[in-house]
């Protein structure tokens, strides 16, 4: 369901041209380097069942990139139901990770600003999900902790100047209609 919502968030910032590399839901994913394990934001648009690798889904920072931006699942609640609808009350988290010296700015306050207009209290409908409004409800405080999740080696590398990163909290809530909700046909796919 939060792919989903995170997607249609991630689509309203399709057009920031200061954003390189934009991805709806992204997972801790542990992946072989070499020797070593390390754990990377791999984003949930990664097909499922298909022969493609996805290394370009991995949404590690490096030099070229001016903006790199990702959502995460902070949990969804049931806040209700009825015969008719089942309300959800959800958290997703915006992670931003910016070259500020490629983007030729100070500091992150423009680039937040702009991903706040750009994201709309109502996201349009889907099949089976209905009623989405997200809610700005603060910033998350500048510190390594953000990026907790994830023990790639580059990490500690771009935190610094010229590099800045950031990351906003929503409230998002939703409503699936019990009627909108068909049955399910598996097929099958080959590589």
């Amino acid at each position: 369901m939060l792919s989903t919502i995170a997607n249609l968030m991630s689509n309203n910032l399709s057009n920031l041209i200061f954003i390189s590399k934009l991805s709806g839901l992204v997972y801790p994913v542990k992946i072989k380097s070499g020797d070593k394990t390390k754990t990377v934001p791999v984003s949930n648009s990664i097909a499922l069942n298909t022969c493609d690798s996805g290394s370009d889904k991995i949404m590690i920072p490096d030099k070229k990139q001016t903006c790199i931006i990702y959502f995460e699942d902070n949990g969804v609640l049931a806040k209700g139901n009825n015969s008719r609808y089942i309300d959800f009350e959800a958290s997703l988290r915006i992670v931003a990770w910016c070259n500020l010296a490629l983007i030729g700015l100070p500091d992150t306050t423009l680039l937040i600003a702009n991903i706040l207009k750009n994201i709309p209290f109502q996201l349009p409908n889907t099949d089976i999900i209905v009623k989405i409004s997200t809610l700005f409800i603060g910033e998350e405080p500048k510190t390594q902790s953000i990026f907790s999740k994830y023990d790639y080696d580059e990490k500690v590398n771009f935190l610094n100047k010229p590099y800045d990163y950031f990351a906003l909290n929503y409230k998002v809530k939703f409503s699936i209609p019990l009627s909108c909700v068909g049955s399910i046909t598996l097929k099958s796919t080959q590589c």
